[in-house]
């Protein structure tokens, strides 16, 4: 038989495991602003503790602030304090719509609320693009290729810029020939060089892409099937640069 006390520390060896994965973390990515300032925020949360990879960017800087606080609930109200290093506080309110009190932003919802630093208020509204569980992995694009996440998202930037300022000579450098183009209306087309690309430039990109890529955010990027992506769809990054773009009429 085995001895009493091995069996009392095996039920609690596996009682410390079902509470650990009961707990994992869950984080949440959102967009929105700060006062006129455009802004992603990527909160990495288990339970009521906020973790360390909990951070903001601005849209115009794309560099990474991190965040520390807590959050508190009482009868469906969420209550969300996040300070940056340099005095900056976020004050976030969420009221759960999706009848979830044990839980935290749902899909539809937003976080409101203000930040703050040195008797100055600007007003914050977010909104949920996307959650997962286990936490924010240290390189996000792992799946892809073995590149730092600051060399994949160069890449990405260094494409949709070219192509905003109409430098087919430059974007042939961040795109993979052969490359798929998704046109309007379930044509497709498969651009084999840069002598192609440019003659089909305007077929490619309209004005309504030019202006969708012009606002989506290439950093901390969805990624699906080895791919990931820039803004709702636009162009789908591989290993070695651009592969798939989707047109706009």
């Amino acid at each position: 038989m085995i001895p009493r006390q091995i069996r009392l520390l095996a039920y609690l060896v596996i009682a410390v495991i079902a509470n650990t994965a009961q707990a994992s973390a869950k984080v949440f990515k959102l967009q929105g602003v700060v006062g006129t300032a455009r802004i992603g925020m990527t909160l990495d949360i288990t339970e009521t503790t906020i973790n360390l990879s909990t951070h903001y960017f601005y849209v115009t800087h794309l560099k990474d602030i991190p965040l520390t606080g807590t959050l508190s609930s009482a009868n469906g109200e969420f209550l969300l304090i996040l300070n940056e290093p340099n005095g900056g506080i976020f004050t976030l309110h969420y009221k759960d719509k999706g009848d979830h009190p044990d839980k935290f932003l749902y899909t539809g919802n937003n976080l409101n609320g203000t930040w703050s630093q040195n008797g100055k208020e600007l007003p914050v509204t977010l909104t949920y693009l996307e959650g997962y569980e286990g936490g924010v992995p240290d390189r996000l694009y792992a799946s892809i290729n073995s590149e730092s996440n600051e060399v994949f998202e160069a890449r990405v930037r260094g494409f949709r810029d070219s192509v905003l300022s109409g430098d087919a000579k430059t974007a042939t450098k961040f795109i993979r020939f052969p490359l798929d183009v998704n046109i309007t209306g379930h044509q497709s087309l498969t651009i084999k060089s840069s002598r192609q690309l440019k003659t089909d430039w305007d077929r490619i990109f309209s004005e309504t892409w030019l202006a969708t890529a012009r606002a989506a955010v290439p950093h901390e990027l969805f990624v699906k099937d080895g791919m990931a992506m820039l803004g709702d769809g636009l162009v789908w990054f591989g290993p070695k640069g651009a592969q798939v773009i989707n047109t706009l009429p």
